[in-house]
């Protein structure tokens, strides 16, 4: 039987038993060879497949050994770190454990059983794990079913609101059949299973289901929510009650006949109602009740689903007196005086009614000439601003440049005026130009911007048709501005106004928290992959054959699942991604967490640089005479790929050093422990502190770093590489170590990357991501090369060839294995924090790991 290692580190979960041993399990325990984790739970259920994971736990997909023809679902909880709560989590395990076991409806799955598994008491760590084991239901959740359907109809969505509403109604024990009130408090599509056998929908997942009681709140739950879903008062930790189940359930429905599946527009349209204008409800009273379920204050709401079962059939509509036909109603006095006022008016401006008629002709012409400035120069659409080949400025100036370098960027926005007012394409290039005359007379940084924009003049004026590669920076504004100049720098770089073979669109990412017209960025991703950029339509006959971008792993995961969707083949689209670094098949069993395969990477990935820090840690601590430990901070929420795969591919490469993890590390998780890992690494006096956090934890990150002792070694990933302004740098320790994909040192010398890099002004500004960048752009030229009639399709083919190569910024070819980097020297290095002058700090190359290259076997 293949069966399934529940430990969450077991670097090779899956195993294989033989019957001989599960009939002869009652005489010895049988264990994971990999990391002695038993595989028979409770001497009866044997995971068998992972469905999922998040948050406090996973979810397996089990059979029953007691009975054989039947399927199970294992739930394991592993509260990280619970520093002293084991007490308290072992509570409220028993309580929910007895929650759960009281339900007993027919569209709800029966708890099985309920046990704890204590493992690794050698260790200093406390690691208990909880399991609930229930029922199987055979089918779809309603999440996967949107996602194939895109919307559900009127009528099917009315339909599942009635079903859900009944088996709510035993939960709140409306009828009082139950001996308490319970509340699921996490409805939402995924948590209701279509039966594939009865065709009944089934509400799982009552991992979040707590006793109402006096005084209860929400924010003593040990379970993490949706927030689309969450009702207001669940996001504002206040007490609850059935009306805040009734608001998810109404936002599960508003989700399923809009087909809005981005978390962040689905909150905002339930908040301003705006739900409404993409859906329109032929049954009147269905729309009633959900405008009445997704009130703001819960007291507002039906405060039972009996309620809103009894406004869909209508039985909580008043009577209207409505007066017969025929009779006339009696004019209001307001009305008559009214009437009597306009009449007035209407003799006194007799006289002057020629004045007026001339008045209102000039009026009208002032009107047409209006209308027909519009049609010949309409506005931009609203969307426009995220999108430009030089009608935009999307990074403006630094506010802190020099009075000098101020007069190039005026020369830029004279060029911008040109292209985005008159399309004067020869005018605009000549300002572009002289920006950067203006740049290089100065001695100021080329902006990356002005060199695109003028390149992108040029071949406007030569060949509008040639095809476009598209670059998706992020927004361009707090701390990710100079990750957005560094993305285009590498783009920059690699144009030849000599060689046109392409144009460059630039678009910028929304931060979603700042603009008010909340534009999501999978709406960006879709208008470039559709070929429909809003205000572009001077270019229409170029089309966007590739995309360099996507900052982040998880957007990157994003934006790959819309440009190679299942259309036509000849219509998905190829994006090269230069920062995204995550592990690219998390998951051997969830096929749907990895990378779409139109999505080919140009740095080096997680797992080259977990075992990069993982030996330089080993270093450390194997020489300690103090037998220190190492603290590893991450943040374990599943939206957070970076971290979450810095740290499984950091602990695989422990496990096949034959290293036990726990041996050396402790873990500090800011999805529980936020408040606290700071403390956590003074308290600890640990000797090597390992930070895998993500851009969004950076900030913590920092705090850890200025606390720490100067004598500790840090060991980070790339997100905590800034490139020098750098004040920041002179509070980092001497000794802190990143993995990167590369350095301008191992630049190409022989390929002229760095003399370019120089003649540019920009030599001390080039990071390892304007390196993969260029990498990105150098594909793209290669692919465009290797075509006589470059199309979308045969770019794919081309790149997906065993043999495809392409020269980069190092000596190291560019090609790339099932889409991700090829692995050789020069691919993958460590860097360190250096005083390089006085004052002046940056980041030096440390070590360059050496690879099987295959050249050199």
């Amino acid at each position: 039987m293949e069966v399934y290692c529940t430990r969450p580190s077991c670097p090779q979960p899956e195993n294989t038993i033989s019957d001989e041993d599960i009939n002869a399990r009652s005489g010895k325990e049988i264990c994971c060879p990999s990391c002695g984790m038993p595989l028979i739970l409770q001497g009866r259920f044997v995971a068998i497949e992972l469905l999922g994971s998040g948050g406090f736990g996973r979810t397996f997909k089990a059979k029953d050994i007691s009975f054989p023809d039947k399927i199970r679902v294992i739930k394991q909880l592993h509260p990280q770190n619970p520093q002293g709560r084991l007490d308290q989590i072992r509570r409220m395990f028993a309580r929910e454990a007895n929650i759960l076991d009281n339900l007993r409806h027919p569209q709800i799955p029966k708890l099985l059983d309920h046990f704890t598994i204590d493992v690794g008491e050698e260790s200093q760590l406390i690691q208990e794990f909880f399991y609930l084991v229930h029922d199987y239901i055979e089918g779809s959740d309603l999440d996967q079913e949107l996602k194939q359907k895109k919307r559900f109809a009127e009528h099917e969505v009315i339909n599942i609101l009635n079903e859900i509403l009944n088996i709510l109604k035993y939960i709140h024990n409306y009828e009082g059949n139950n001996q308490y009130t319970y509340l699921h408090r996490d409805i939402k599509p995924a948590n209701i299973i279509h039966c594939s056998t009865d065709g009944r929908l089934y509400l799982i997942d009552f991992g979040a289901v707590k006793q109402i009681a006096e005084g209860l709140r929400d924010d003593t739950t040990m379970y993490p929510r949706t927030h689309a879903f969450a009702s207001p008062e669940q996001l504002r930790h206040e007490t609850l009650s059935p009306a805040s189940d009734l608001y998810s359930l109404a936002a599960t429905c508003i989700c399923l006949l809009t087909g809005i599946t981005d978390t962040h527009e689905l909150h905002q349209r339930l908040q301003n109602s705006s739900w409404k204008s993409l859906v329109k409800l032929g049954d009147k009273r269905f729309e009633t009740a959900l405008d009445e379920m997704l009130r703001e204050e819960q007291e507002q709401r039906p405060q039972s689903a009996q309620a809103v079962l009894d406004i869909l059939s209508a039985k909580h509509e008043t009577e209207k007196t409505v007066k017969p036909p025929g009779i006339k109603q009696d004019r209001h006095p307001l009305v008559s005086w009214l009437r009597m006022f306009i009449d007035r008016v209407v003799r006194l401006l007799q006289p002057w009614r020629s004045i007026i008629k001339f008045i209102l002709t000039l009026l009208l012409g002032m009107a047409i000439l209006a209308a027909v400035h519009y049609f010949i120069n309409p506005p931009s659409p609203p969307d426009a601003k995220y999108f430009s080949r030089g009608e935009d400025e999307l990074i403006p100036a630094n506010d802190k440049i020099s009075q000098n370098c101020s007069i190039a960027y005026g020369y830029k926005k004279q060029g911008i005026e040109a292209l985005k007012k008159s399309k004067d394409f020869g005018e605009a290039q000549k300002h572009f130009n002289d920006a950067k005359e203006a740049f290089h007379d100065n001695q100021c940084e080329f902006d990356p911007e002005t060199v695109i924009y003028a390149y992108n003049a040029k071949v406007a004026q030569t060949n509008r048709s040639l095809p476009t590669i598209a670059v998706v920076i992020p927004p361009g504004d707090g701390d990710t501005r100079e990750t957005a100049l560094e993305i285009l720098r590498g783009v920059a770089q690699s144009l030849d106004e000599k060689k046109l073979l392409f144009q460059v669109l630039i678009a910028k990412e929304n931060n979603i928290h700042s603009h008010s017209d909340h534009i999501t960025n999978e709406k960006i991703a879709k208008y470039i992959s559709k070929n429909n950029i809003p205000g572009d339509s001077y270019f229409k006959q170029s089309k966007i054959l590739g995309v360099i971008g996507h900052y982040t792993s998880t957007k990157t995961w994003e934006a790959g699942n819309i440009y190679g969707a299942d259309t036509l083949n000849d219509e998905k689209l190829v994006l090269i991604s230069p920062t995204s670094t995550a592990i690219r098949k998390p998951h051997r069993t969830n096929r749907n967490e990895d990378l779409n395969k139109y999505v080919f990477r140009t740095a080096s990935n997680d797992k080259t640089a977990a075992g990069d820090l993982a030996e330089r840690m080993l270093k450390k601590l194997q020489n300690n005479t103090e037998k220190k430990k190492a603290i590893l901070v991450y943040n374990s929420d599943k939206e957070d790929k970076y971290s979450n795969s810095l740290r499984r591919e950091f602990y695989n490469y422990l496990w096949t050093r034959k290293v036990e993890p726990e041996q050396y590390i402790v873990d500090c998780d800011l999805a529980e422990e936020s408040n606290i890992c700071q403390d956590k690494v003074a308290t600890m006096q640990a000797n090597t502190i390992i930070l895998f956090t993500s851009r969004r934890d950076s900030s913590i990150a920092k705090e850890i770093i200025k606390s720490a002792d100067k004598r500790i070694l840090i060991l980070a990933g790339d997100v905590l590489y800034k490139n020098p302004e750098l004040e920041e740098l002179k509070q980092y320790p001497n000794d802190m170590v990143i993995a990167v994909f590369s350095h301008i040192k191992n630049a190409n010398v022989r390929g002229q990357f760095q003399t370019k890099a120089e003649e540019l002004g920009w030599i001390n500004s080039i990071t390892w991501r304007s390196m993969s960048a260029y990498d990105a752009a150098q594909v793209f030229i290669k692919a465009l090369k290797a075509n006589s009639k470059p199309n979308r399709l045969n770019i794919y083919t081309t790149l997906e060839s065993p043999n495809f190569s392409a020269s980069g910024s190092t000596n190291a070819e560019v090609s790339f294995e099932d889409g991700d980097r090829k692995l050789v020297t020069g691919v993958g290095v460590l860097v360190k924090v250096k005083e390089i002058s006085p004052n002046q700090y940056g980041f030096e190359l440390d070590e360059t790991p050496e690879r099987n290259n295959p050249e050199q076997d």
